[in-house]
């Protein structure tokens, strides 16, 4: 698929997803701001604990790590989001 016609589906769905999530907060509007805010960030750092994973950007398991105990975060241009590379 051409880089153009995938970043249109990227920003339709992100537009179509942030949609989603402002109504599901609106909808529970009986439970407290801060569960709010923490399985709102839960499933944020699960969905990119996993995209991290995926790209093999780091090494998730401290044990077979041999960098620092979470991995190093400095090798973002193996982080393939889209296939146009970062400027730098």
């Amino acid at each position: 698929m051409e880089n153009r016609k995938k970043g249109i589906i990227y920003i339709l769905l992100s537009s179509l997803f942030f949609a989603l999530m402002a109504s599901f907060v609106k909808s529970v509007a009986h439970i407290p701001l801060a569960e709010k805010i923490f399985f709102r960030n839960l499933v944020g750092i699960v969905s990119m604990l996993w995209l991290i994973k995926r790209n093999k950007v780091i090494n998730l398991n401290p044990i077979t790590s041999n960098s620092l105990p979470y991995g190093h975060y400095s090798d973002f241009q193996a982080l393939h989001v889209t296939s146009t590379p970062l400027q730098t």
